[in-house]
């Protein structure tokens, strides 16, 4: 069963000073400092929940529409019609 998919989306920072990297040769930067991860929810078949900043909302946001959708499901009596 599938519930859904998370699209990870990986970019630079805008706000990076590469000018006082590149004059202090000493300093060092870590991942979170260069880059920012977000995750995008997609509940099945096809609906965007929207994008988080960690993958636990991402689930969490997929979890929730699936949900609605099941509870939006309208109630009917399954009827079986057999050969006589």
């Amino acid at each position: 069963m599938c519930l859904g998919h998370i699209f990870s989306e990986v970019r630079d920072r805008q706000d990076v000073d590469w000018k006082k990297y590149r004059e202090d040769k000493t300093l060092r930067m870590t991942v979170s400092d260069r880059l920012i991860v977000k995750y995008n929810a997609v509940s099945y078949p096809n609906e965007s929940c929207g994008q988080y900043d960690s993958i636990e909302s991402a689930i969490n946001a997929i979890e929730r529409r699936q949900q609605e959708m099941f509870d939006n499901l309208v109630e009917y009596d399954i009827v079986t019609i057999e050969n006589m």
